[in-house]
């Protein structure tokens, strides 16, 4: 069985926080109360309580590496892991956490080594043929891209090794991926291991085979990207490619959703400082910090109806603007209408709810009185939550951010919203996003 901890190397997978108290301290008690109940502001300032109140435990290390890393503070990430590996040398999460640390800053020996002491090969082969010019850009250090008119998803032409491509831009994958069939008629260079992937659905478990690739030369436009690592899975021509937050994390990217264009320069990785949100920006802009957890995915704090919520934020989903777990639902008290329709593709029947919430906050931007979609087992899968050690609550696509200029600051670990000037001004627009009209 390929396991979870592996996978956590390049944001593929599974990182699981222990739940359950080891010494029942105030600070301890408090970081995993923030964590159940969706807050992770509060989290990120509790878990630094724990060195200091129990500096002698492998648990506090571990927890305060893990948000470090989270936060992109990969110095003191790193830091605080070997800490913590000197207190357990055996924990597995720690080391699978520690190379994931490694690997971010861009040490992939390191990372390599730490992957093949943990015994998994398919990783530690791809991380070692990475060196020494990973994500290494060439002709341009920027590019812009036009995204395909037709596509509800940010679709956009590239072309792989040579070869005519589209590609997803794709913010809850955590590491890139080209369709099988795309990368043999492109010649992607093929690693010799394979492994399992596992995957939960209401029929039961089930498992295929994967394998890990490395594309020489991808072009975005007037830049050239080499070296990059990504999963070879079979789509069977539904998509022919998408770039993750693997990729994403080496440029700063911005999405111009009105004008339907992608904008990516080159950037450093790492960041100096803790993520902190602009509370009264001057030109107008939405800044929100956000939360790079193990399995890739950006996480944003927000509230519905004053109950504390995770979201991702996810490029790829479309329909209305937010969708919420059914765990959120219980949690906030929200109503659930609608029922069934047959889904071909699916087959069978596929429930197509919705709720309606009072108020949804996501730093200063607030939305009322909207629909949102209530998520199924595609959208919020039983392993999601182990992805990232703490309950995902909801979902932002696409539809929520079509009035806006996005950029995506990993030096920072800031979302940047621009209000689009085309659109129309509002008395407060920093702080009040419009409600998108349902369709």
């Amino acid at each position: 069985m390929f396991a979870r901890l592996a996978a956590t190397t390049i944001g593929l997978a599974l990182f699981t926080v222990v739940w359950t108290a080891w010494g029942g301290t105030a600070a301890q008690t408090t970081f995993e109360r923030c964590l159940r109940e969706g807050d992770l502001l509060g989290a990120s300032k509790e878990v630094r309580e724990l060195p200091r109140r129990d500096p002698n435990h492998a648990f506090s290390w571990k927890n305060l590496g893990w948000f470090d890393l989270m936060e992109n503070r990969l110095p003191e990430a790193r830091a605080h892991l070997r800490r913590a590996l000197k207190l357990d040398p055996s924990d597995r999460e720690t080391k699978a956490l520690l190379s994931l640390a490694w690997y971010r800053t861009g040490d992939l020996s390191l990372s390599s080594a730490m992957q093949d002491d943990l015994g998994y090969d398919a990783l530690a082969e791809l991380v070692a043929t990475l060196e020494p010019k990973a994500y290494a850009v060439s002709r341009a250090t920027s590019t812009r891209i036009g995204l395909l008119p037709n596509s509800p998803r940010l679709k956009f032409p590239v072309r792989i090794n040579g070869k005519d491509a589209q590609f997803y831009l794709d913010t809850r994958g955590g590491m890139s991926a080209v369709n099988d069939t795309v990368a043999r008629a492109a010649k992607v260079e093929r690693q010799q291991s394979n492994f399992l992937q596992f995957w939960f659905w209401a029929a039961g478990k089930w498992s295929v085979k994967n394998r890990f690739g490395r594309v020489e030369r991808l072009e975005l436009g007037s830049m050239q990207v080499g070296q990059i690592p990504v999963l070879l899975p079979n789509w069977k021509g539904l998509v022919d490619g998408l770039l993750g937050t693997d990729f994403l994390s080496h440029f700063e990217t911005v999405v111009d959703y009105p004008r339907k264009e992608l904008f990516l320069r080159k950037a450093e990785l790492g960041s100096d400082k803790a993520p902190q949100p602009e509370k009264d920006p001057k030109d107008g802009r939405i800044v929100l910090p956000f939360f790079w957890a193990p399995g890739g995915q950006i996480v944003l704090q927000g509230q519905v109806n004053g109950t504390d919520a995770v979201f991702l934020l996810d490029t790829v989903a479309v329909g209305r603007p937010v969708t919420l777990s059914r765990r959120l639902i219980h949690r906030a008290h929200l109503p659930a209408h609608g029922g069934y329709i047959i889904s071909l593709r699916r087959a069978g029947l596929f429930p197509w709810v919705y709720t309606e919430f009072r108020e949804l906050r996501i730093g200063p931007i607030v939305q009322e009185d909207q629909k949102a979609d209530i998520g199924t087992m595609y959208d919020f899968p039983p392993s999601i939550d182990h992805m990232q050690g703490f309950p995902i609550d909801g979902i932002v696509g696409n539809a929520f951010f079509q009035a806006y200029r996005l950029t995506l600051d990993f030096h920072q670990m800031r979302v940047i919203l621009e209000p689009s000037k085309s659109l129309g001004a509002t008395a407060d627009r920093a702080r009040t996003a419009h409600a998108v009209v349902e369709q």
